[in-house]
């Protein structure tokens, strides 16, 4: 793991580097997963998700690690109902163009700016894997590309961190949308 990539240099180097709509949205996710806090520590100004993957260049350095992938559940506005967020565990990520089980090219941090700009036909796969846990992602969906929507789902390189943000999310979508689960909705 290269600790260089997770400094306040590297972050600026590639903001320099990067298209305004991309600064744009890597600013505004950090704002949006700020206000997602474990419970312990809600509404400190001061508080970080260590461990939190924010660029494509850190999931690539970790290509022979583990990453872990908290996606949380859509809540249901007419319903108020809500789901626990998922964890899924990557062991030795890759990223290849192709198809979504069909592997074409292996993707290099060369193929990085054209990722963040057309990320369709690029997606996210574990090396090491059971039939049971197989993951793969379109990275249209990937938290480390720029989109245009409000995203809370995160990447991570420790799976304890991982676990409480999928605990805290889940708690702040629950607080914030008046929801509750299909269970007490019924009393």
């Amino acid at each position: 793991m290269n600790l260089d990539l997770y400094t306040d240099e590297f972050r600026n180097f590639k903001f320099l580097k990067s298209d305004a709509r991309a600064v744009k949205y890597f600013r505004e996710a950090s704002v949006i997963l700020q206000k997602v806090q474990p419970w312990t520590c809600i509404n400190d100004p001061d508080f970080v998700w260590e461990t939190r993957l924010e660029f494509l260049e850190q999931l690539f350095d970790l290509k022979n690690d583990t990453v872990y992938l908290v996606v949380p559940p859509d809540v249901n506005p007419l319903g108020f109902t809500y789901e626990d967020s998922r964890l899924y565990t990557i062991v030795k990520p890759f990223i290849y163009k192709g198809k979504a089980f069909q592997v074409e090219n292996l993707a290099t941090l060369e193929d990085i700016p054209n990722m963040e700009e057309n990320p369709a036909g690029f997606y996210i796969s574990s090396q090491e894997y059971s039939f049971d846990d197989k993951i793969f992602l379109t990275m249209e969906g990937c938290p480390l590309i720029p989109n245009d929507f409000e995203n809370y789902s995160v990447m991570f390189y420790d799976r304890e961190w991982a676990q409480k943000y999928k605990d805290a999310i889940t708690f702040f979508l629950k607080r914030n949308h008046d929801a509750m689960t299909a269970i007490t909705r019924s009393f």
